[in-house]
């Protein structure tokens, strides 16, 4: 395993590193919080990945969420789709009872640049941020990345 401070060393024993694997994982970096790219995957096990893809579902997990009907509420669930793998491996790991280091600030981190994001695609699209409209959408996917997270 490489990042996020899980690592074998030429001094570990040959137990050492499947013992580490179950008490903790390091999860990427900040380059795949969120935003305007794919899953980069850096810094996590594998094995952890790929069981997740499968058992989560990918971004399946975006439809379980309530966003207005509304253009606004089609860029956040689109926002949302982008994260939702993430947020279901960090769910995974937190569940399988391994810690996930620094997970306040990259939680902190996703969601304030999956906002950003939400926000910077509603103008590209030609919606007005200050709109009504706008800041329901926005409110549905901060309580939907809150409920996430938290979850």
């Amino acid at each position: 395993a490489a990042g996020g401070g899980v690592g074998g060393g030429p001094g570990r024993g040959p137990g050492a590193e499947e013992q580490q694997q179950q008490t903790s994982a390091g999860v990427g970096g900040e380059a795949e919080d969120a935003g305007g790219g794919g899953e980069s995957g850096g810094g996590e096990e594998a094995a952890a990945s790929a069981s997740s893809s499968a058992s989560a579902g990918g971004a399946s997990g975006a439809s379980r969420e309530a966003f207005p009907a509304t253009p606004c509420g089609a860029v956040a669930e689109a926002s949302f789709a982008k994260v939702a793998p993430k947020l279901a491996r960090w769910k995974e790991i937190a569940e399988d009872g391994r810690t996930i280091f620094g997970f306040a600030g990259q939680a902190t981190r996703l969601v304030r640049r999956t906002l950003a994001n939400y926000e910077s695609q509603a103008k590209a699209q030609g919606l007005d941020p200050a709109s009504p409209a706008s800041a329901a959408a926005r409110a549905a996917l901060g309580a939907a990345l809150e409920r996430r997270l938290l979850a």
